[in-house]
């Protein structure tokens, strides 16, 4: 049985280093309605932390844009492909269908502009689509993806710093969350 405390003990000794999911999450959704989304779908993955912050951004921008809860969608899956795909064939069943679908990854999003198109749509014409990380999928997928860049040398370097420094050296180390900036990068997936 875990000693109660003992978690928050551990989280607060450790040291990570992450963008701020929730923000950039609230950047694309923003984007997305700048383009002139106005049925806004997200396929997140609310088994992830970094999940759940980004449902909580892209839920915070389309309120922030006044937009009514029934214009607003959101499905549920993991951060594969066929998830994407799948959820977006749903997605594509409902009644108005969305103009735009923001993925919790670039794999996600991969998965759903190749439902778009099997189903004889385009993107971003008919559905733009955004993704999150600017993985090498973003620039393979035809049309290639807005998405969430995240820098993902600099945050391996300084895990790795923090690491080393805990490994070498006794004392007080760092401790706590760093958040790095994003950018967001528009590609063809979100430009009619």
């Amino acid at each position: 049985m875990r000693r109660p405390g003992l978690r928050n003990r551990r989280r607060d000794a450790a040291f990570g280093v992450a963008i701020d999911d929730r923000q950039a999450a609230v950047d694309i959704t923003r984007h997305l309605i700048a383009t002139g989304a106005r049925r806004l779908a997200m396929i997140g993955n609310r088994a992830a932390r970094s999940g759940r912050l980004r449902e909580e951004g892209f839920r915070l921008a389309a309120a922030e844009a006044g937009m009514p809860a029934d214009q607003i969608l959101f499905v549920d899956g993991d951060f594969d492909f066929h998830t994407g795909r799948r959820h977006a064939e749903e997605l594509l069943a409902a009644t108005p269908r969305p103009d735009a679908v923001f993925c919790g990854n670039d794999t996600v999003a991969a998965g759903c502009v190749r439902a778009i198109t099997d189903a004889g749509l385009r993107v971003p014409e008919d559905i733009a689509v955004a993704g999150f990380d600017d993985s090498v999928q973003a620039e393979m997928c035809v049309p290639e993806l807005t998405t969430i860049r995240q820098p993902a040398y600099s945050m391996g370097r300084l895990a790795f710093e923090a690491l080393l420094e805990r490994m070498t050296t006794a004392g007080p180390h760092r401790r706590g969350r760093m958040f790095l900036p994003h950018e967001l990068v528009v590609r063809d997936s979100t430009n009619s």
